[in-house]
C-alpha cells in the first residue's frame, strides 16, 4: 500500500481567535471525512479544556476563493478542483518542499484548506477492494492528524521541534495508535488563551 505523506504549511501571525469560534465544514467531504475533522477539533477541546468550536454544519459553496479569507466564515474546505487561491497555496507548499504531496492542508486564522489528492485516485479502490475498511481506516486517520496541526495554525500557533508536538511538521504518529495533542501543544495554546 502507497503511503501517504503530509506536507504542512504555516500562515500565522500569533494572533488568536475568539473562542468558541463558529466553525463550518464543507459539504463536499464524506460523512466519515466530517467526522474525522470533527474528532481533530474534539481533541484539541479535551487537550486544553477549553470550548474551541461551535460546529455549525456543512458549509454549500465549498470551492475556496481569496475572498473566503474575508466572508466572516470560518469554514474547513476540501479543495478539489483549481481556483486561484487554491493554486497560489498549492505553489507555495510545492516552493517549500520538493516532494508531492498526497494529502496536504494549509491553515490560517481564517479558514483550513485541505488540498485532496489520494482517495479515490492514487490508491484506484472502491468499496469491494479487499481490504477497503481498513485502508479508509488508515486514511481517516492521517485526515485527522493532518487537521489536528491546521488547526493549531488557526488558533495562532506556530511551528515548532518538539518532536512529540504535533505542531511539528515532522512529527511521528505510528498508525493505528490515536493521534494526540502533546503537552507542547497545551502549553502553547495556554500562552495564547486562558486555560482551565
Amino acid at each position: 500500500m502507497r503511503t501517504l505523506t503530509i506536507f504542512v504549511m504555516l500562515f500565522a501571525c500569533g494572533c488568536t481567535q475568539t473562542l468558541p469560534a463558529n466553525i463550518l465544514i464543507g459539504s463536499n467531504f464524506e460523512q466519515d471525512e466530517a467526522d474525522a475533522i470533527l474528532s481533530a477539533f474534539d481533541k484539541w477541546e479535551q487537550a486544553t479544556g477549553r470550548e474551541i468550536i461551535i460546529y455549525r454544519g456543512r458549509y454549500i459553496d465549498a470551492d475556496y476563493d481569496f475572498w473566503n479569507m474575508i466572508d466572516n466564515y470560518h469554514v474547513v474546505y476540501k479543495a478539489e478542483s483549481p481556483t486561484p487561491a487554491t493554486e497560489f497555496f498549492n505553489d507555495w507548499a510545492r516552493m517549500k518542499d520538493e516532494r508531492d504531496s498526497d494529502i496536504a492542508g494549509f491553515g490560517m486564522l481564517s479558514d483550513i484548506i485541505i488540498y485532496w489528492y489520494t482517495w479515490g485516485e492514487d490508491f484506484d479502490i472502491d468499496t469491494e477492494t479487499e481490504h477497503y475498511d481498513v485502508i479508509r481506516a488508515y486514511f481517516l486517520w492521517r485526515l485527522e492528524d493532518l487537521v489536528m496541526h491546521e488547526i493549531g495554525h488557526f488558533l495562532g500557533l506556530g511551528h515548532n521541534d518538539d518532536p512529540d508536538s504535533i505542531m511539528n511538521i515532522h512529527h511521528e504518529r505510528h498508525w493505528p495508535e490515536p493521534n494526540y495533542i502533546s503537552d507542547r501543544d497545551v502549553d502553547d495554546f495556554c500562552h495564547l488563551y486562558d486555560c482551565p
